[in-house]
C-alpha cells in the first residue's frame, strides 16, 4: 500500500485533499485554492501539513485520484 509508513491520519486526509483541490482547479477558484494553500501550509498541524504536500508537491492531485479509481477497479 501506498503510504503505508505515514500516519493514519494523514492516509485518510490525502483522498479528500486531493478532491478539494481538484474541485477548486476545475472551478477557476485559485483564490479559494490560495487560501487553503496558505492554511494547510502554515495554519494546520502537521497531519494535514503533510498531507497537502504528498497531494500538492509529491504526488500531485490528479494522481491520487487516478489511484484511487485503480484501487477501486481492483475490488
Amino acid at each position: 500500500m501506498k503510504y503505508r509508513n505515514e500516519a493514519d491520519e494523514v492516509r485518510n486526509h490525502i483522498h479528500l485533499m486531493a478532491i478539494q483541490k481538484m474541485v477548486y482547479l476545475k472551478l477557476h477558484r485559485k483564490d479559494m485554492l490560495d487560501m487553503i494553500d496558505n492554511s494547510y501550509r502554515n495554519n494546520q498541524g502537521p497531519v494535514y501539513r503533510r498531507a497537502w504536500q504528498i497531494v500538492n508537491d509529491i504526488e500531485g492531485d490528479h494522481k491520487v485520484i487516478q489511484d484511487i479509481i485503480a484501487s477501486l477497479n481492483r475490488t
